[in-house]
């Protein structure tokens, strides 16, 4: 079982009040892009403070073409918000080969703030280790 050493571990962070974005807008705060090599995504951490209502969270992969029809919803969390206020996702060492994301891969996190605008504010972290020792 391959385990990345934490020194190893890039982290992605974002922040903001209103919407996350859409996979479709390339100026989203909660997008960022893979790096110059294979990444696992290690970890996933989220937070909402300061609103009344939920929405569902999801992580999706936006594909290098123009195609929209190529984009996939990786993962789905409901209820985050007032109900869901903390995520911390992280993937098993088993499962890592499921989370690992090529050069120029292209990850979103969308979350449409349901007490927009400047109602909740959010916050997120993404740790990323190179997927070199992974093999394949």
């Amino acid at each position: 079982m391959w385990v990345p050493h934490p020194s190893t571990i890039v982290w992605v962070t974002g922040s903001g009040q209103d919407d996350m974005g859409d996979v479709t807008d390339e100026h989203s705060v909660g997008r960022f892009w893979i790096p110059d090599t294979r990444y696992v995504l290690t970890s996933l951490l989220w937070k909402a403070s300061g609103g009344t209502v939920s929405a569902s969270l999801y992580l999706k992969v936006d594909h290098w073409s123009d195609n929209q029809h190529l984009d996939f919803t990786l993962k789905e969390w409901e209820n985050m918000g007032e109900t869901v206020s903390r995520l911390a996702f992280r993937p098993d060492a088993d499962e890592y080969p499921q989370w690992t994301f090529h050069e120029g891969s292209v990850l979103v996190l969308e979350w449409d703030n349901p007490a927009s605008p400047n109602n909740h504010t959010w916050s997120f972290e993404a740790g990323l280790a190179p997927a070199i020792l992974l093999g394949s």
